[in-house]
């Protein structure tokens, strides 16, 4: 006799055999995910990240980006995720790679649990949860752990919303939280409000209780509630977010370039059931023919194939359900958004209020794959009660044959009509030969065997690993500044030459040379800061300097903020020429080759000898025709009374990413300001010999204190705005749901004694 949850626990080892299967060359393998933002990003700063852990530290502030950037609130490093805690117990390159493959876990039991709670079998759980796990979409984000993080939460979070709409209990309601946090801590907090956006019509729509038919009140009090209790579980990573979002250039307009990139082509759309029409040479960062069709180098993810049995077996679900029927409606709309301005949109995006904010419209092309693969599980629960459909079964088979026959007569895309026509022939000879009573027992397998292999076989390639020395390489200008004391600052003015060199695919060619010369964050593990500000949520007026300011002039201005160091692969005269700088070269990287110029700068921190008030466009404008080398600094609030040019200077003492200490010796009658060359960002406080002392903004970027005669212990200390008030809006809800269990205990142990 079978045990229960013994047919569960069966078809859950299936799907996790397929992902094993799936991504055997990781597992067993040395490979990293290093391909695009995974490398050049995430693989240095979670490794700095995974060092502070081992020194027993969670950073807020990461110093080693531009002139500082918040670590918590700019979302992206995902610190408050669970996940973190890998970096802390497991080596770096076992942590990150476990980080990737767990994700993908992670979305498996998601869509499996969200299928089961649509009250589907465990069979059409189990391919939904291989629908969702090995989509296009979301294998491709192994080349993003901050969006791959985040998505593969998803699936568990509609879960959760469903159980809850169906038994709104205390258990239920935390399980909806948690995975809230889950999804919101995974680093990209526009794919979270997307998906609580999406709630209210799902609630509405989909997650009905049995029986329930048409409107009631209390539908509608769910379709509100879902949303709120996610917003409470979520709030200790939004509401920091939502604090540092209007000092960032996500507050202002968008830029035509902006509005224009990274949308959906509309002839993408039909790789949605045809694999790989157009995919990006094997390891390149940028294709000419995707250029040519879409206006953008590289696609924002190299597979959208949901799966050509996914999307067959969802029209039937369609058919043969309602909850099904708004499943797929709501992935045609979803993809038809993704389209953005290419699709006609712009229009409509232009105007609407905040969505006319969002950057990346391809981002939302996930959505489709996952809906349809939830829509998939009431066709698959459909197939097992015979008879099968004629129609659904004649249509199948005559899809396959006019694929089948097409790639014949067409060349163009042949590979993915083949595959396309074969995957749904397999499905109607499936169909077909199990369609009696006797035999249909086995046609729910042999479906989510097809679904799986027809999704292992079509994304298989869309992950990349690579040789993690690609990331990390001998660097001699690293080992020259790991010398020199205190954080280094360097700006990369001439950018990459992209050197192809032996073995090595484009972008390993890429990221080896841009780790030599410490481009953006490849500096970060080590004691070197980039100016360059990688990440969406770059500060605004770093963003506005940047656009302002001509590249060349970068070398001569940059210097104002402590910026010492440029790596060139020019030669040094040229470079000096287009600078404009006096030769001075201090290491030189033959392997490379390149050069690393020393520029005229100021000291990380300092006594100003020349204070003037200025406005903000004032301070602006004073930065873009600034000399380092001058004795000016300019503040966008008055100087004290008796300020003199003083005598004596600043040293930092303590230099940790939260907090900086710095002893003073104002050798002068008045008070004079130190200058400390970070960014001026809320959240930021400082002490005087212990007492609060007020932050001023400094030459537009740094900040500064000002300072009386003597000497004095500064010090700068960092909490994350936002972050006390998320995770106490996150305890309330904890106790409000302890109190609400106890009530329930309590009244159920009274009726208990009263019937007895």
């Amino acid at each position: 006799m079978r045990r229960p949850g013994s047919r569960t626990l069966a078809y859950a080892g299936i799907v996790a055999v397929v992902l094993v299967l799936f991504f055997l060359p990781a597992i067993g393998g040395s490979g990293q995910f290093l391909y695009r933002d995974s490398g050049r990003l995430h693989a240095p700063v979670k490794q700095w990240i995974a060092t502070e852990l081992a020194q027993g530290t969670l950073p807020q502030w990461n110093p080693r980006v531009g002139l500082g950037m918040p670590v918590v609130a700019g979302s992206v490093d995902a610190v408050l995720h669970p996940f973190t805690l890998l970096l802390a117990g497991l080596p770096f390159d076992a942590a990150f790679k476990a980080w990737v493959l767990l994700s993908y876990a992670l979305a498996a039991l998601g869509g499996f649990a969200w299928a089961r709670a649509l009250g589907r079998s465990e069979p059409a759980a189990a391919a939904t949860a291989v629908a969702c796990s090995l989509a296009g979409h979301l294998v491709s984000s192994s080349d993003n752990l901050t969006y791959l993080t985040t998505l593969s939460a998803v699936p568990l979070l509609f879960a959760t919303v469903t159980r809850a709409a169906a038994k709104f209990t205390p258990g239920s309601i935390a399980a909806l939280g948690l995975a809230s946090y889950l999804c919101a801590a995974g680093g990209d907090p526009q794919a979270w409000g997307t998906a609580v956006a999406l709630m209210p019509a799902y609630l509405l729509l989909v997650a009905t209780r049995s029986g329930e038919k048409g409107w009631s009140w209390q539908r509608g009090v769910r379709a509100l509630a879902g949303p709120a209790v996610a917003a409470v579980g979520a709030a200790p990573i939004v509401l920091p977010v939502l604090a540092w979002l209007g000092q960032t250039s996500r507050a202002g307009a968008l830029e035509p370039f902006d509005r224009m990139r990274w949308n959906l082509p509309v002839a993408r759309v039909a790789e949605l059931v045809l694999p790989n029409l157009f995919r990006v040479p094997t390891g390149s960062l940028q294709s000419d023919a995707y250029l040519a069709l879409s206006g953008t180098e590289i696609p924002w993810v190299l597979s959208v194939y949901a799966g050509a049995a996914v999307v067959a077996i969802a029209i039937l679900g369609a058919a043969s359900d309602r909850r099904a029927a708004w499943l797929v409606a709501g992935a045609v709309l979803l993809l038809w958004l993704a389209t953005g301005p290419n699709g006609g949109l712009l229009p409509l995006l232009s105007q609407a209020p905040v969505v006319r904010g969002i950057r990346y419209w391809e981002k939302v092309a996930i959505w489709p794959a996952f809906l349809l693969a939830s829509a998939m599980a009431f066709g698959i629960d459909r197939l097992q009660e015979p008879p099968v459909p004629r129609g659904f079964l004649f249509g199948t088979a005559a899809a396959a044959a006019l694929a089948l026959a097409s790639a014949v007569l067409l060349a163009g895309s042949r590979g993915a009509l083949l595959h396309a026509g074969m995957v749904l022939g397999a499905l109607a000879a499936s169909l077909a030969f199990l369609a009696p009573k006797s035999r249909v027992r086995f046609l729910a397998p042999v479906l989510l065997l097809l679904v799986a292999g027809d999704l292992a076989v079509a994304n298989f390639g869309v992950y990349l690993l690579s040789d993690p020395v690609v990331v990390r390489p001998p660097s001699e200008f690293a080992r020259y500044l790991a010398a020199q004391p205190g954080l280094q600052r360097v700006v990369t003015i001439f950018g990459s030459t992209g050197q192809a060199e032996p073995g090595l695919r484009p972008f390993e060619a890429e990221w080896r040379w841009s780790a030599r010369m410490l481009e953006p964050d490849f500096g970060v593990p080590g004691r070197v800061a980039n100016w360059d500000v990688y990440t969406g949520l770059a500060p605004a007026r770093m963003k506005e300097l940047g656009r302002r300011m001509p590249l060349q002039d970068q070398g001569r201005r940059l210097g104002l903020f402590g910026v010492a160091w440029s790596p060139v692969a020019e030669s040094p005269a040229v470079a000096a020429g287009v600078l404009g700088l006096p030769l001075d070269v201090a290491a030189h990287d033959p392997a490379v080759p390149a050069w690393l110029l020393r520029l005229p700068h100021r000291p990380r921190a300092y006594l100003a000898s020349e204070v003037v008030e200025v406005s903000a466009a004032g301070a602006l404008d004073f930065v873009l025709g600034a000399d380092p080398a001058g004795p000016v600094s300019v503040v966008e609030s008055p100087p004290p009374a008796g300020h003199r040019p003083p005598e004596g200077g600043a040293r930092i003492v303590v230099d940790e990413p939260d907090r900086v200490e710095l002893t003073v010796n104002v050798g002068a009658p008045g008070p004079a300001l130190l200058v400390l060359n970070d960014l001026d960002a809320p959240g930021w406080t400082a002490t005087l010999d212990g007492a609060p002392a007020s932050i001023q903004t400094v030459n537009y970027l740094a900040r500064g204190v000002w300072v009386p005669a003597g000497s004095h212990q500064i010090g700068f200390g960092y909490r994350t705005p936002g972050l006390a008030a998320g995770w106490l809006v996150f305890t309330m809800g904890v106790v409000t749901l302890a109190a609400w269990q106890g009530v329930r205990k309590r009244s159920r142990g009274l009726a208990g004694s009263r019937s007895s």
